[in-house]
Parts: structure tokens; sequence; C-alpha cells
């Protein structure tokens, strides 16, 4: 992904990455089920793991011609891989950069949409949980206040 200027993708790369999430992000308009979060999560480490290998031959590649020593940037490459695929958009954003610092990424509104479905279905994957801060006085079960009753006792 890698080939302008030794950290952008070419525009025919990142075109065809973002469409092939796109496209497969949707053909799915409701919540998956578990089986299909399993098969998401199986599938983007497949694809996490694929860009971590590149990225770790592309940086190895690049600072291996500076005359570096082998081992310190097989270190320093592989301390840069993705720890998750959540991590994913935030480097679509360097392969997509403009060719000046301070432009807009190239396929912005293609790129912000893949990046859209992909926090989506990681929010599938990892729910936030509400905590109550005030748990309803006659319940057992403390439910989500509503609004008012939470600004009623902070005073507002």
């Amino acid at each position: 992904m890698r080939a302008l200027d030794k950290h952008r993708a070419t525009d025919e790369a990142i075109l065809s990455f973002v469409s092939l999430l796109n496209e497969f992000y949707s053909q799915c308009s409701s919540k998956p089920s578990q089986e299909e979060l399993d098969e998401y999560t199986r599938i983007m480490k497949l694809i996490t793991a694929r860009i971590n290998l590149s990225e770790v031959a592309h940086f190895t590649q690049q600072y291996l011609d500076d005359g570096e020593q082998a081992e310190v940037v097989k270190s320093l490459a592989s301390a840069q891989a993705l720890q998750t695929f959540n991590a994913i958009p935030t480097r679509m954003q360097y392969w997509a950069a403009g060719e000046r610092w301070g432009d807009p990424i190239r396929n912005a509104a293609a790129h912000s949409q893949a990046v859209k479905h992909m926090e989506k279905w990681w929010n599938w994957l990892h729910p936030v949980r509400h905590y109550d801060f005030f748990p309803a006085a006659n319940s057992s079960t403390a439910t989500e206040p509503h609004l008012s009753e939470v600004a009623k006792k902070l005073e507002f």
C-alpha cells in the first residue's frame, strides 16, 4: 500500500481497498448474528496480520536502505504493528494522505464511509457497558434514569 513517497498508497490501491470494505459492509444492514460477528473477527484478524506483514516489510526495506542495523530496524518496524483491527482506520489515513501536508485525504467520502462501518462493527463486537450512577430507589435492578432526573440530582 505504501508506494508513493514512502508513505502513501497509490490511488488505485487505496480506492480498491476502501471500495472492497464498503462493498462488504453494504451487504449487512442490520446487526449481525454472533456467528457472523465471530467470522468477521476471524477475517479482520487475518486482514490485520496481512497489513502488519506488509507494513513491517515496507519499513524494513525503507530503513535498511539507510544503513541501519537489521535487528534494530526489524524491532522498530514490529513495534509499529497494529494491535487490533480497530486501529486499521488510523493506518488508512496515512495510505490515503494527500500529496502535501494538510491536503485532504484522497477518496475522502468513501474512506469516511468505510471508517464509519468499521466503527459500527467494532461497537457491535465491543458494546459500551452503561453503569448507572443513580440506581432506581425501588428496584433491585438499576435502570437508566431519564436525563431530567439526572439534571435534578445535579441541580441543573
